[in-house]
């Protein structure tokens, strides 16, 4: 069955695992194997846009650009705070997105798993900075 993607709200398909992006595939009546090349696009190509994912059809291209979103690191909303330390903790960093959530004022960027030692590592130094 296919979800009509012209009144579904659209999928911010980052923060998807393996699994959901199968199932979003299938839910756009694609086979399985899709969610798995969007996989690849998403997590080690990072992919900025649905258009430059080569190896999927040019309308499923479409369908996903209607159906589904790639947001980068956005700043949702910003307070001043000046001894409040933003940490950005991931699943699926890379150095890109790393750089970008430092410019936009992040303290640290880590990625999960982080180990309580590391987390409070970065917490005492910001301490020691903020002082």
């Amino acid at each position: 069955m296919s979800t009509d993607v012209t009144t579904a709200p659209r999928v911010d398909v980052t923060g998807l695992g393996l699994d959901e992006l199968e199932a979003f595939a299938r839910s756009l009546g694609e086979p399985a194997y899709r969610g798995r090349q969007l996989a690849r696009w998403i997590y080690r190509r990072r992919a900025a846009a649905f258009d430059g994912m080569t190896d999927l059809p040019a309308s499923l291209r479409a369908r996903l650009a209607a159906a589904a979103r790639l947001p980068r690191l956005a700043v949702v909303a910003r307070q001043e705070a000046p001894d409040a330390a933003v940490v950005v903790i991931t699943g699926h960093g890379d150095i890109k997105t790393a750089v970008e959530a430092i410019q936009q004022g992040a303290f640290n960027y880590l990625t999960k798993p982080v180990d309580g030692a590391t987390l409070l590592a970065t917490v005492e130094r910001h301490a020691r900075t903020s002082l």
